[in-house]
C-alpha cells in the first residue's frame, strides 16, 4: 500500500481522531478511580494502542484497494502509535525516570531491547509515512514488517505471557480477538488473490 493524502478527509480525521481521544480518555479516567493510579496508565493505555492497532492491521491486509480504505489505514495506524507514545510516557518517562538502566534492570535485556527496537522503528515509520511519498519497495517492505512484528508481539504478551500465568482473562480475550481479527483479514486477502489468479 502506497498511502497518498491529498484526499485525506475532515470528516475521515474527525471520525478517528474521536475513537482515539474516546478511548484515551476512558483509558486514564478509568485509571484515575485505582489505587495504582500510574501503573494501571501504563496498562490501559497499552490496551487502547491494542484496541487501535486492530483496525489499522486490519485495513493494511484487506484486498480491496481505495483512497478511503489508505486514508482509514493512515490515520487508525497514526493514532495507535499516539497512542502507544503516550504509554511510553507513562512507562519510560514516568515509571523509569527516563532512565535507560533502570528500564533494562527491571524488563531484562531481551524484552526491554524488543521494545526499544519497536518504539524507534515505528516513530521512524510514522516519520516516513507522512513525509515521504516514494513508493519505495524498502519503505514498502519495512512498513509491512514492523506492522506483523507489533502485532505478533501483542499476541505473545497477551495470550502466550498471559495465559501461561492464567491471569486477566480480559487481556487473554482482548489479544485472541485482535489475532482473530488480523488472521480472517489476511485470509480474505489470500482468497481474492487465488480467485484473482484463477481469472
Amino acid at each position: 500500500m502506497t498511502p497518498t493524502f491529498k484526499n485525506l478527509s475532515w470528516q475521515e480525521l474527525l471520525n478517528a481522531g474521536a475513537l482515539f481521544l474516546a478511548l484515551m480518555a476512558f483509558a486514564l479516567l478509568l485509571a484515575e478511580q485505582t489505587e495504582r493510579v500510574l501503573f494501571y496508565k501504563i496498562l490501559y493505555t497499552a490496551r487502547t494502542t491494542m484496541i487501535l492497532f486492530t483496525p489499522a492491521m486490519c485495513l493494511y491486509v484487506l484486498p480491496q484497494q481505495s483512497q478511503k480504505k489508505q486514508n482509514y489505514w493512515l490515520l487508525f495506524w497514526t493514532f495507535s502509535f499516539l497512542s502507544y507514545a503516550i504509554h511510553i510516557y507513562y512507562s519510560f518517562f514516568v515509571f523509569f525516570h527516563g532512565s535507560l538502566a533502570e528500564f533494562f534492570a527491571d524488563q531484562g535485556i531481551a524484552v526491554a531491547t524488543i521494545n526499544l527496537f519497536i518504539t524507534i522503528w515505528w516513530a521512524f515509520e510514522i516519520v516516513a509515512v507522512w513525509t515521504l511519498s516514494s513508493p519505495a519497495k524498502w519503505l514498502r517492505l519495512q512498513r509491512a514488517a514492523i506492522q506483523i512484528i507489533i502485532a505478533v508481539t501483542f499476541f505473545a504478551s497477551t495470550v502466550i505471557l498471559h495465559g501461561v500465568d492464567n491471569k486477566e482473562p480480559f487481556v487473554i480475550v482482548l489479544g485472541a480477538l485482535q489475532a482473530a481479527a488480523i488472521l480472517a483479514c489476511v485470509a480474505i486477502r489470500i482468497t481474492a488473490r487465488k480467485r484473482q489468479f484463477a481469472l
